[in-house]
């Protein structure tokens, strides 16, 4: 009976796992840098305006309000964007594997479940999963 190498296929899985996520942390990183620069300025100018008396204390707190509730929607929406970073992750994780582990069990199963969701079926990691201790397939 076939087996499938459980140690190797993880090890490709979490390499893929950590260089797709690296890549993503980062720009989020970027977008999280950039927005709080664009409330420092926001806060800048508030401050400014109040000093000159272009503005009083009751408009500077509405104002720092407005842009505390439009920083908040753009870092909820990194949520998002983290969501999106998970399943390019591990849809990377699965091509990694692909071959190996549907040459194992004889069938396209992970190809399968990529082709479905639409993303195709990048093959890698051939040497996965060949053979050695593991769970059976």
């Amino acid at each position: 009976m076939m087996v499938l190498n459980v140690a190797l296929i993880g090890a490709s899985m979490a390499k893929a796992f950590v260089t797709s996520l690296k890549t993503d942390s980062k720009q989020l990183k970027a977008l999280a840098e950039a927005e709080a620069e664009k409330f420092a300025v926001s806060l800048a100018t508030i401050a400014r305006l109040l000093a000159a008396g272009e503005i009083d204390q009751e408009e500077a707190e509405v104002l720092i309000g407005i842009q505390k509730s439009a920083t908040e929607a753009v870092l909820a929406s990194l949520a998002g964007v983290s969501a999106v970073a998970a399943r390019r992750a591990t849809r990377v994780a699965l091509s990694s594997v692909v071959g190996s582990v549907d040459a194992v069990i004889g069938i396209p199963l992970v190809s399968a479940t990529l082709a479905a969701t639409g993303h195709g079926a990048a093959t890698g990691g051939a040497n996965a999963g060949a053979g050695g201790e593991g769970t059976p397939a």
